[in-house]
């Protein structure tokens, strides 16, 4: 096929002719988007011979002896395989578009392709090596459906907290190029009706109305701000010290409505609080009713942990507004169902106004204000029945204000998690009109509540992220996924054409097999042997064609292209046409279309459906295997409406959802990543060891290396050889080093934080080497069961502030404790005044307890230890012991008196203020381990597994009805240590602080050592309010 010169002239061979015509065929009838920008040489001075070259190189290395004649590659020949097989290519639809929108959907689309083809690739190509048990990519698929899972919980379980608090900033400068920004605050107030108005302007400018002065005269005439307790206000300065105004006193420039905040809290909050109905109606919007002015001012401006009164009701939060004035430290936390936001505004705080709107049932605090003033603005949210339209969201928001912010941010901080990429898929919560003509004005514009949340973070992580249609095919809008509990259906159809279509494939293709036309293949059984068969494929969806890259271009086909009446090889087809009703259709991907496609109607069709070619032509779309989806299909639109011949003509419907596709690249572009918007990777995820492996530590070492996904478990350690053993197998195949002697881990190479769970005995003393060699530190309790050893540590981490050091008391990250003392913050229960916990382990008849208490500290360190941590969190760490007293017996192990222990006792401590905490502590259930706790206040009480049980289900026996209940203390607080995990390995990240102070570890070992020594001596010890011991009460 070389060129032919005939006399001076180029004569052009006929196969160049035929690309050449080709090529302008193409200028003519498709645009020149990505995909059709031609390889270097297409062009009219090379006559394509590199193109041909390359060409046929390909298609002899990936479809080998395709060509079985010179004359099956001649392009000049209409009947050759090469010219049927490039004109079929061409003549498919592709993707091209001719706007800017188009132009960046299709970058997105590449980079969707791009990671589903490779992802495809690998899954085809992968072979399990010989020997390889799969431990590793087992325990790393459990990992990422563990993150996977936990993700969806977030995003549309029933205890949803994705969207309990939003907040933003608005920059001070109004001008004619920044229009969204404001201009500056104007404060009027006056004290008393005779008074004259004074004003300050904000931020401070050193001028008459906007200085130092004016500032200090506000702070001064401000009255003390109170606080609710039930149905009481209360002035309490050591709970909150701040100033107040009330608005009969003061009036301000600024108002929320301006800047769509307000819009902007109804699209993210509003949405959890009403049905779907009215979403979709939109009969519900927020006004803000301006409730107070407070100043925080340093050194000691504070307000502790509480939830807010609602002051109506049909209040359903608040929105603090913070007006542009330099402060320092006051940063605003808010709670909710275990999850936290951190709003810390003091670094922005001199020429910025930030906001924060949250629900009413969150609990939240303001931080110590160490210098300046903290003015804000609060404002009561209300629900208003009034109909309006939706408004764009606006960019006062800040996504990072957003709780699933910080949980996407962990889980791609992680190698773990998809290290070499992947596609997120999430079916939209929320019903928008995505089949309407506007629809790619008003998406993700209009989107709201978790969608929103969703769309938001992932754009602010620098994520690829679109909304996309996705179209049924038989009901299905996914492949079906067991381990995530996703069906991928939203409800049943019955298109019996393409089940018998497709089961009779499935029966030829057995008759095939039985006649010897083809064989079956498996791995391992040696190369797939070709007979007198050749099976046709066809390429499902709209071809994506790149010819920049060859190798990229063909893994996008391999996406689409499926044997012809085989979706899945190993799904086996109904015996006969009876079970037709119980036959579906195994989807292998999600049909996405190439836009928003507008409803459309056609006369295309016939017989009971459209083939999936007819589709293709009208409903353009990618088939797209891969992508992870995490929530269930839920809100359909319908995409076409097409003509069907049966007895008589009618019309049929196709349906399409709207779904958000994020494209996760793979971790060493996440760990390369740059650019304006955040990067996942800002931080890498803290090198963690595991010091101990015994009981604890083994659980420890899994839950830092399986389940929590911005740590990185790196090295471990144990001076016992079984331990080491089992390391061997669970740790070190996953890259984690193995240590003998603890001195010699802490000098593993780059290592950041330490996790002590050895033997109680050596706690604190390798705790204390920690912190001395720069490591962070988690302590499994108790510190010490010696007082003044455990307040060795507080000593040594007082010395090293910039460390995160922590003593882990695992139900303080429960979430029905959580729960419960979120309740009694917000004052349901009125004061709490007894508490009455107890834990309770099942007997073990292998005297395990009686070894164990040599070195446990007694009952009452070993098991209330955990009781007195919670009365202590529920009183206030602040709360003082007046006295201790403590019986016990040896109902089943005598042998514990050898070591001054018991397997069931009893304690109480009084406590000054009026209070009283009453502990048990067992070690003979019989069924299984009973931990429970109940809170009494003044008005209700508060109770948490005072009736155990393992889950919901209950059994029906002849005997009568009962539950399973936990065995193990484990069993039942498995997610709570899990939770510690990971937020330590935050608080070490983010530089935040420990969810529990380490001095409250010390005051927790003090109470249980006296309640220890009182069931040993029989005495009531005695405590004065600075905590000293004395004889006796001073009445």
């Amino acid at each position: 096929m070389e060129e032919e010169e005939e006399g001076d002239r180029v004569v052009t061979p006929p196969e160049d002719k035929y690309l050449m015509n080709a090529k302008n065929r193409l200028g003519e009838n498709r645009c020149q988007s990505y995909y059709w920008n031609p390889v270097p040489g297409f062009d009219k001075a090379s006559t394509y011979r590199d193109l041909k070259k390359q060409l046929l190189d390909d298609i002899e290395h990936y479809v080998p002896s395709y060509f079985e004649s010179k004359e099956d590659m001649n392009l000049a020949n209409e009947n050759s395989k090469l010219r049927k097989r490039v004109e079929s290519r061409w003549n498919q639809p592709s993707f091209c578009g001719d706007s800017d929108g188009e132009a960046d959907n299709g970058d997105f689309t590449r980079k969707l392709v791009q990671v589903l083809a490779d992802y495809r690739l690998r899954q085809i190509s992968s072979r399990p090596d010989v020997g390889d048990t799969g431990a590793s990519s087992s325990l790393q698929d459990s990992a990422f459906t563990e993150i996977c899972r936990q993700l969806r919980k977030l995003v549309e379980g029933e205890n949803s907290s994705t969207s309990f608090a939003c907040g933003g900033t608005i920059p001070i400068g109004n001008d004619a190029e920044h229009p969204n920004n404001s201009a500056p605050v104007n404060l009027f107030w006056k004290t008393t009706e005779d008074a004259q108005a004074q004003k300050l302007v904000l931020p401070l400018t050193d001028t008459q109305e906007s200085n130092s002065g004016l500032l200090q005269r506000l702070v001064d005439e401000c009255s003390p701000a109170t606080f609710g307790r039930g149905d009481q206000d209360v002035l309490d300065p050591s709970y909150r010290m701040a100033g107040k105004l009330d608005t009969d006193n003061f009036a301000s420039s600024f108002h929320p409505a301006d800047f769509g905040i307000l819009e902007n809290v109804e699209q993210i909050l509003l949405p959890s609080i009403s049905t779907d109905l009215e979403n979709n109606l939109q009969f519900r919007k927020i006004t803000a009713h301006l409730y107070k002015l407070n100043v925080y001012s340093g050194p000691s401006g504070i307000f502790r942990k509480h939830v807010d009164t609602p002051r109506s009701q049909n209040q359903i939060g608040s929105l603090v507004v913070c007006l542009p004035c330099e402060f320092k430290g006051g940063r605003l936390l808010v709670r909710h169902d275990g999850q936290e936001v951190d709003f810390n505004w003091a670094s922005t705080s001199t020429l910025t106004i930030q906001w924060a709107a949250f629900y009413s049932d969150c609990e939240h605090e303001i931080e110590t204000v160490t210098e300046g003033h903290r003015i804000t603005l609060t404002y009561n949210l209300h629900v208003a029945e009034t109909v309006g339209l939706s408004l764009l969201p606006n960019p006062a928001i800040d996504p990072k204000s957003l709780p699933l912010y910080g949980y996407v941010k962990n889980i791609f901080e992680s190698p773990a998690a998809l290290k070499e990429g992947g596609v997120l898929g999430f079916f939209c919560s929320y019903a928008y009109p995505h089949t309407a003509k506007y629809a790619e004005q008003s998406l993700p514009r209009s989107l709201k509540g978790s969608d929103l949340v969703l769309y938001s973070v992932f754009k602010s992580l620098g994520i690829d992220a679109k909304v996309v249609p996705v179209l049924e095919l038989g009901g299905a809008y996914a492949p079906n996924n067991p381990r995530l509990g996703i069906s991928g259906k939203k409800r049943e159809h019955h298109y019996v054409e393409i089940w018998m279509n497709n089961y009779d494939a499935r029966k030829n293709l057995e008759e095939f097999r039985k006649l010897g036309y083809m064989k079956p293949y498996r791995w391992g059984q040696g190369q797939p042997e070709r007979t007198g068969l050749e099976l046709e494929y066809r390429d499902v969806g709209t071809v994506i064609s790149d010819w920049d890259d060859i190798d990229r271009h063909w893994k996008s086909i391999l996406l689409g292209r499926q044997v012809k009446g085989l979706a899945e090889e190993e799904e086996e087809a109904p015996d006969d046409t009876k079970e037709y009703d119980q036959y579906d259709e195994k989807t292998t991907g999600s049909r996405v279309g190439t836009r928003l496609h507008p409803y459309l109607t056609t006369d295309i069709g016939g017989g009971e459906d459209m083939s999936e070619e007819e589709i293709l032509g009208t409903w353009p779309f990618y088939h797209l295997p891969g992508i992870i989806w995490l929530t269930e299909p839920k809100k359909e639109e319908m995409a076409l409406t097409h003509l069907t011949y049966g007895n008589e003509a009618s019309l049929a419907s196709r349906y399409s959802c709207a779904a958000i596709l994020a494209v996760i690249p793979p971790w060493n572009e996440r760990k390369s990543q740059g650019g304006d918007t955040e990067s996942v990777l800002e931080q890498t995820s803290p090198r963690e060891a595991q010091a101990g492996l015994g009981r604890m530590g083994k659980r420890h070492a899994l839950h830092f290396l399986e389940r929590t996904p911005r740590a990185e478990l790196v090295a471990a350690s144990s001076p016992d050889d079984e331990e080491l053993k089992w390391a061997k197998v669970h740790l070190e195949p996953f890259g984690v080093k193995l240590y003998k002697n603890y001195d010699d881990m802490l000098k593993h190479e780059g290592l950041e934080a330490v996790v002590v769970a050895s033997a109680t005995a050596v706690h604190a003393e390798q705790a204390i080497k920690a912190i001395e060699a720069e490591k962070h530190v988690l302590c499994e309790k108790p510190l010490s069961t010696n007082v003044e050893i455990s307040q060795t540590v507080v000593d040594a981490a007082v010395k090293k502030p910039h460390l995160k050091v922590m003593c882990g008391f695992s139900r303080r990250f429960d979430a029905s404790y959580r729960d419960a003392y979120q309740k009694m913050q917000s004052g349901i229960i009125g004061r709490p005044s007894v508490i009455r916990s107890q834990t309770c382990d099942k007997l073990d008849p292998t005297g395990f307890f009686v070894a164990y208490a040599q070195f446990s500290g007694g009952i009452f360190v070993d098991c209330s230890i955990h009781d007195i941590d919670l009365a202590l969190w529920f009183f206030g760490d602040d709360a003082k012991v007046k006295s201790v007293s403590a019986v016990g017996i040896t109902a089943v192990e005598p042998d514990l008196r050898k070591h001054n222990d018991r397997d069931n006792a009893v304690g109480l401590v009084e406590f000054h203020g009026g209070r009283i905490a009453y502990f048990y502590a067992s070690r003979m259930m019989a069924a299984g381990q009973e931990d429970s706790t109940e809170i009494i206040g003044t008005k209700g009480k508060l109770s948490v597994n005072t009736q155990p049980a393992t889950n919901l289900v209950n059994i029906y026996e002849p005997t009568g009805i009962r539950r399973e209940i936990p065995q193990h203390y484990y069993d039942r607080f498995e997610w709570a240590f899990v939770t510690e995990a990971n937020e330590f390995t935050a608080a070490c990240l983010d530089n935040k602080e420990v969810p529990l102070k380490i001095e409250g570890a010390v005051k927790a070992v003090r109470i249980g050592c006296a309640l220890q020594e009182s069931l040993i001596t029989g005495k009531k010890i005695f405590f004065d309010e600075a905590g000293n011991r004395v004889e006796k009460s001073n009445l």
